[in-house]
């Protein structure tokens, strides 16, 4: 059995949304049938990439998918999965259990959550008063939410659409805080930083044509060719002094941004 715990959110680049209501369903049947080989790495798949969802989680759904873990850790005798698996679902949600999963799991279930966990409290600081807070699949009014020890999926919608999707770790008496502004300062950082390799990568190339432009002007016999290639390498030497100056006022205007 594979442990998952996350360390952050997945790269945008390779984060496709997860089909979550489509993997809990063949996760279940998998159990079922006694054949989860494929649908095991199937789960797997969507547990690690949650924070890329771009929609509303099914809470049903997001809960079966721990469920399913646990009933494959179960009967393959994983007993130390088991427990860590079912306690996760009833940090989620703990009012449901899928039954077709059976009822010695369903005994475990049961003792999982009727533990006194005690509470821990998922705190976000959302930008403005159209924003909507989401855990688990549930809209939850205000920005502090009371919930159990765990691991808690908090999705935040503004203008019906999701702009935020992540996990937060909270531990019993104590409260997770997520700020959506931090999380757009640290978005419009990365874009900076594109902004300026590519500045950089760019008047580099541009100004190696450059040289190659006005080198190979001097070994052609031909005016005309002679002065066509010679524009061309002081457009890209133009080119290359524009990129650089791009380069130097973003890095600049990072540099003051940090003193202040």
């Amino acid at each position: 059995m594979i442990g998952l715990w996350w360390g952050g959110a997945p790269a945008l680049a390779d984060c496709p949304s997860p089909n979550v209501e489509g993997t809990a369903i063949a996760a279940v049947e998998a159990v079922i049938e006694d054949e989860y080989a494929q649908a095991r790495s199937d789960l797997e798949t969507v547990l690690e990439t949650l924070e890329c969802l771009d929609r509303l989680v099914d809470p049903i759904s997001l809960v079966t998918l721990w469920q399913a873990r646990a009933a494959m850790a179960y009967f393959d005798g994983e007993s130390a999965f088991v427990s860590r698996d079912l306690r996760q679902a009833a940090a989620m949600h703990g009012e449901f259990f899928e039954d077709r999963l059976g009822g010695d799991l369903r005994a475990v279930w049961e003792h999982e959550v009727s533990r006194d966990v005690g509470l821990a409290w998922v705190q976000v600081h959302l930008e403005h008063r159209r924003q909507v807070l989401w855990v688990d699949g549930v809209v939850r009014p205000g920005h502090l939410v009371d919930v159990r020890p765990g691991l808690h999926l908090v999705q935040v919608v503004d203008s019906d659409r999701v702009k935020l999707t992540r996990f937060l770790d909270v531990r019993e008496g104590e409260t997770a805080s997520l700020s959506l502004r931090e999380h757009a300062e640290g978005a419009r950082s990365g874009v900076l930083r594109v902004v300026e390799a590519g500045a950089a990568g760019g008047a580099g190339l541009a100004w190696v044509v450059a040289v190659v432009l006005d080198r190979q002007s001097y070994q052609v016999s031909n005016v005309e060719m002679h002065d066509r290639l010679w524009s061309m390498a002081r457009s890209a030497r133009t080119v290359s002094v524009g990129l650089a100056g791009a380069t130097v006022l973003v890095w600049g205007g990072r540099r003051l941004e940090a003193r202040h």
